[in-house]
């Protein structure tokens, strides 16, 4: 089953996923949609903090009183660490006040006592080094998680958890989707995908044992996957040396029998008009602009139908036995395992110990000789290329110039980086060739050079003829919106419409794509943390300032997320309204972004933010043990993707609370006067990069600099009435029909295809029809965006700050409760609650 989503609206603030574009293709039974694979910012900031930052956003919450006393809150302030002012020195009393019902609970530790053992202030002198050092320091990663090769390559991952009990997950990851598929081959790695899935007797034999198995296909990775009990319920063996047979097979000993492949190219071609709806030409149109400089904005997973028609058996088999090798397959085991870790070794050991590793000679001896030849006459350095450059072709001899040829005649075959190099004869280092059909280009890579980047359809190998995984996943060169201005980038962003009858709302989307930053440090860790913060101060306002009457927009959000099949990160202002207000809603929504890049946020806001995310991050620590074992697997194969070290829940939240102390109000605002520029000052790239230059700005500028709008897209309806209401048409058609696919696999011998193409036709011809009567043609240009964008008269004045209490009960009283210089907490009688509003009730005091 294919599905391309999303989400529209997920993204909220942060106590909701993340709202990004999403592509992949499921063979069968239902997806799993994106949990935990796709996360706000950094995924270790996200694993330590947990989704909600509840009682934080929306509207006003309800107030708590006291009907026995009139007791007032005092103004005083204590110290907290997330305010200006010195810190208490030496031992001191650290306080939380929480509201439960009519109860107010407190909560005190005492504290700085290993942190100041002689009594020093921590906040002169050598404050700076220790700030330094400690965000210097490299994260702590899960000692749990256990990660090894096998000698033939594969590589494998386990991890322990308990929940659900007695079962476990077992996903075998191959690193190569539909952005390695050559021209002529769009849609091939799906059609794989099912015959090899489908096709495994082994597969077959799982069915009634308790276990359920999928698999799915995106951009970067094919994989398949078995939830599983222990035993099995029919024989009462264990299940995992099973899973483990039946996932090799799928993957190193398919099928491919003529009548599997037939059954399943009509079934793909019924998933991909199945999800011929308005919803996923939206999709499409977003991600074909938003990465329109590389293959993740034209190699779609569901490739193209008339390709997928016409494709002889040999294609498809070639296409496995390119990427299907153990050098380019990680397996992940994670679950309630009742082995030790060593045991499960062995068992993948047997399993898959014995597939060779994969290797030039597969693919025809006179490619591989031509290859090996040219490695040994010119040694085994690498020649990468790094940057945008299209194709370069160059021949020196006619014996480069018949391989060249060879490869080029044999269709689907391997091309290889090394072959690409012997096509060209002695390149010269940082060189770029191309093919014939252009289907590869750009970088030559020999032993798997970390620093290039293949094109499509190329296979990094070594010097002894081994192929190797891909350095760079996916294989994709980007055009990032942040550093200087390149001599070919336009001066101002480019401006896509998308029009179409069907569409009900103006939707306009302003995307930056930044590189993504590995979390590997406490000083990445409190970036990420920063990143949140500005998240959630974004959409607290834009809900605060429209709470209280009809906003002039559908929906305001702002998104920045790193994303492991698109290997970018992602800055995303999406702005939703109706036709008539699309003007007023750009201008509110640049209006509270130039806000905050301007004026960043206020000193109670980030108090108020990083006490709402501490409060999370512990609450998600408590629950790890009740973690699902598939949410944890997703997480941990989405963070090693992004190279980020994947940490412990508890350890996430020990690193979260070092760095929160760190946490500068003008380190936060650096960070978002940098990071939203790309939708606060469109059109004024330049004038931001020269300010950022200036010596006597620096400090008011973090990493990575100004940055800027790489693509907008703008989708919006074909006709509009004379009063600017949408006009509807053709009713319904078109939406919905993709959830046919998300019940299990289809059956190809049910599927009426001609039917299915048909409605496929229709929803082709309502692009082209006259407008109805009464209505008009809804016509923006992409000069009017980028003008309601821009918005240069437009006055900004700063957040107003609200002073809150620090305390909701006199610091002597609480003493006067507790026992002298030890830990604990005790409860108070209700009469101690205030008028105070419920969200502020968990702010933290320090007494000394």
């Amino acid at each position: 089953m294919y599905q391309l989503q999303r989400t529209p609206g997920a993204h909220t603030g942060l106590n909701k996923q993340s709202q990004r574009v999403h592509a992949r293709v499921a063979s069968a039974g239902p997806s799993r949609g994106l949990l935990g694979a796709r996360r706000t910012c950094a995924t270790i900031v996200n694993s330590a903090v947990g989704t909600g930052l509840a009682g934080t956003h929306g509207a006003a919450r309800p107030r708590v009183s006291s009907s026995s006393s009139s007791r007032s809150c005092h103004q005083q302030h204590a110290w907290s660490p997330f305010r200006p002012g010195p810190r208490p020195a030496g031992p001191h009393i650290a306080a939380s006040v929480h509201v439960r019902g009519r109860r107010v609970i407190i909560s005190a530790a005492l504290a700085g006592v290993a942190d100041s053992p002689t009594g020093t202030d921590s906040s002169s002198g050598g404050g700076s080094s220790s700030s330094s050092d400690l965000l210097s320091q490299r994260v702590k990663g899960n000692s749990q998680l256990i990660t090894g090769q096998l000698s033939n390559g594969l590589r494998y991952v386990l991890l322990p958890n308990r929940t659900p009990p007695q079962r476990f997950e077992a996903h075998l990851e191959v690193h190569a989707g539909s952005v390695d598929e050559r021209q002529h081959e769009q849609g091939v790695a799906h059609l794989v995908e099912h015959v090899t899935f489908l096709g495994s007797k082994r597969r077959e034999s799982l069915l009634g044992t308790g276990a359920r198995a999928n698999a799915y296909t995106d951009f970067h990775h094919t994989v398949f996957h078995v939830h599983a009990p222990l035993t099995n319920c029919i024989t009462g063996t264990p299940m995992l040396p099973q899973v483990l047979e039946a996932l090799a097979e799928i993957a190193f000993v398919p099928q491919f029998l003529p009548m599997r492949i037939e059954k399943e190219r009509k079934a793909v071609l019924a998933e991909a008009q199945m999800m011929n709806t308005i919803e996923y030409r939206i999709d499409c149109q977003l991600l074909t602009h938003l990465h329109a400089e590389n293959n993740l904005g034209c190699r779609f997973p569901i490739g193209k139908t008339d390709q997928v028609k016409a494709w002889e058996h040999a294609i498809v088999q070639h296409f496995w036995s390119k990427w299907y090798f153990p050098g380019n397959v990680t397996l992940y085991i994670v679950g309630d395992l009742d082995r030790s870790n060593e045991e499960v070794i062995r068992l993948i050991e047997a399993s898959f110990g014995g597939f060779p590793a994969g290797s030039l000679a597969d693919h025809g001896e006179d490619v591989a000789a031509a290859v090996l030849d040219h490695i040994s006459a010119n040694g085994s350095s690498s020649n990468g290329a790094a940057g945008n450059g299209s194709s370069s072709s160059s021949s020196n001899g006619n014996g480069t110039a018949a391989i060249a040829a060879a490869v080029d005649a044999l269709p689907a075959q391997l091309v290889p980086a090394a072959a690409a190099a012997a096509a060209v004869g002695a390149a010269k280092p940082g060189a770029c060739v191309a093919s014939a059909d252009g289907s590869w280009a750009r970088n030559i890579v020999i032993n798997g050079d970390a620093n290039s980047v293949l094109g499509a359809g190329v296979v990094a190998v070594a010097d002894d003829g081994r192929k190797l995984r891909h350095p760079v996943r996916p294989p994709v060169v980007h055009r990032h919106g942040c550093g200087p201005l390149q001599p070919s980038e336009p001066p101002v962003p480019p401006v896509s419409i998308f029009r179409h009858p069907l569409l009900q709302h103006f939707m306009l989307t302003v995307f930056c794509k930044l590189p993504v930053v590995s979390l590997s440090s406490m000083g990445d860790l409190k970036y990420s943390f920063m990143v949140r913060l500005i998240l959630s101060a974004f959409q607290f306002r834009i809900n605060q300032r429209y709470v209280r009457a009809d906003p002039p927009f559908i929906g305001i959000e702002l998104d920045i997320s790193d994303s492991g099949r698109e290997g970018c990160s992602v800055s995303m202002l999406t702005i939703t309204a109706q036709p008539v207000h699309w003007q007023e809603t750009v201008q509110a929504a640049v209006e509270e972004m130039r806000r905050l890049q301007r004026f960043g946020l206020t000193p109670s806001e980030l108090e108020r933010y990083i006490l709402a995310i501490m409060r999370d991050s512990a609450q998600l620590s408590e629950q790890a043990n009740s973690i699902p074992s598939i949410n944890s697997l997703d997480f941990v194969m989405e963070s090693l993707a992004l190279g980020h070290t994947v940490m412990s829940h508890g350890e996430a939240h020990e690193a979260m609370m070092a760095v929160a102390a760190d946490i500068k109000l003008e380190e936060v605002n650096a960070v978002a006067a940098s990071l939203l520029t790309f939708a606060s000052d469109v059109g004024r790239e330049g004038e931001m990069l020269a300010l950022a230059a200036d010596p006597s700005q620096e400090d008011k500028w973090a990493r990575p600099g100004p940055t800027r709008a790489t693509s907008v897209v703008a989708c919006i309806p074909a006709y509009v009435s004379a009063a600017g209401d949408v006009v509807s048409v053709g009713g319904g058609f078109g939406h919905g029909r993709g959830g046919l696919g998300a019940s299990g696999h289809l059956d190809a011998d049910a599927i009426n295809l001609e039917e299915l193409e048909s409605q496929g036709r229709q929803l082709d011809a309502l692009q082209d029809m006259e407008a109805p009567e009464g209505a008009y043609r809804f016509d923006l240009s992409p000069e009017q965006i980028l003008s309601a964008l821009a918005s240069p008269d437009l006055t900004i004045e700063p957040t107003p700050d609200v002073e809150l209490p620090q305390h909701l009960v006199d610091p002597q009283e609480i003493e006067a409760t507790m026992e002298v210089g030890v830990a604990g907490c005790h409860m108070l009688h209700p009469h101690f609650c205030c008028d105070i509003p419920s969200e502020l009730l968990s702010q933290a005091c320090y007494y000394k």
